[in-house]
């Protein structure tokens, strides 16, 4: 029954992937209390959270919740489902399938048993089609599994990027200026994906072009065509980090302002040379790296 009922989903329409989650809540003999799905009510709301609207805390002590994703444990400003139906004191939960969110995967789980409530799975054959109905989500939130495999300095010969630059064991040197950036994807990103480059110097982040995913799709190919290493007086040699990252929506609106900033200081000012940054020490909340590479940047 939670398998169908995830089927009638509803996603919200803001370019992102969102799961298709069905969840039963029911007597310990088999009696069905109730039952909801994603957004059944309200665009947004999560299925357990809907299978609770409206009803009486006596009716869900010691029910068994099925659900088809793992009962979230972090939810922004709202309480998440996993602690709902703890302090519904709910006495077992079937869980289809853990979240892919590597920070919330298992999370639910152990806190269902911290609070002596039973946890066990779905039948193998449930998880096969829970997890394939849910395959566009799950790469989602596994990531697009971005890495860094060249560099072109404007009016020099492409340098290629080892797995050993990537892994930080040997430095890739290159000259102050601009270059351009190519990587590969695993899954392309969606619509909805706020996915942004920055270089790193210090404590400060300075965001650079957009990135084209749509550079090379036959071969899986992006590339970020303008990124811009140091200014003059810069000390030499200087340790830069190139960072792709996906941004959360506050995030993306402080960087679109400090694009504006920039264009209006370069078109309407005619300062070229002013390079304003970001500080983020430590990386705040909703600044998922996704690839990095250090850089030592030489005059």
């Amino acid at each position: 029954m939670a398998v169908d009922l995830s089927k009638q989903s509803r996603a919200e329409n803001d370019g992102r992937n969102h799961p298709m989650v069905g969840a039963v809540i029911a007597h310990p003999n088999g009696e069905i209390i109730s039952s909801g799905y994603r957004g059944q009510y309200t665009p947004g709301n999560h299925a357990e959270q809907e299978a609770l609207v409206g009803i009486n805390e006596d009716l869900v002590a010691e029910a068994v919740v099925y659900s088809t994703l793992e009962p979230c444990t972090f939810r922004g400003k709202q309480t998440p489902c996993c602690l709902r139906l703890i302090d519904r004191s709910v006495s077992e939960v079937v869980i289809g399938m853990l979240d892919p969110n590597p920070d919330i995967r298992g999370r639910g789980w152990w806190k269902f048993e911290a609070s002596g409530i039973k946890v066990r799975n779905f039948a193998p054959h449930f998880v096969k089609e829970i997890r394939e109905m849910n395959r566009d989500f799950i790469n989602y939130q596994l990531g697009p599994g971005l890495m860094v495999t060249a560099i072109q300095p404007d009016g020099a010969n492409e340098i290629i990027v080892t797995e050993h630059h990537r892994a930080r064991r040997e430095a890739l040197e290159v000259q102050r200026g601009r270059i351009s950036v190519k990587g590969t994807y695993r899954v392309r990103p969606s619509r909805g994906d706020s996915i942004s480059m920055f270089v790193r110097f210090g404590r400060t982040y300075y965001p650079q072009a957009p990135i084209d995913f749509a550079f090379d799709h036959e071969n899986s190919l992006w590339r970020c065509p303008s990124v811009f290493l140091g200014w003059k007086g810069m000390e030499e040699p200087s340790d830069y980090e190139i960072i792709v990252a996906r941004l959360s929506e506050d995030l993306n609106i402080a960087t679109r302002h400090y694009n504006t900033v920039n264009r209006v200081m370069r078109d309407k000012h005619g300062l070229p040379d002013i390079w304003i940054g970001l500080e983020m020490e430590p990386e705040p909340p909703g600044f998922d790296r996704l690839a990095s590479l250090t850089l030592k940047v030489r005059k």
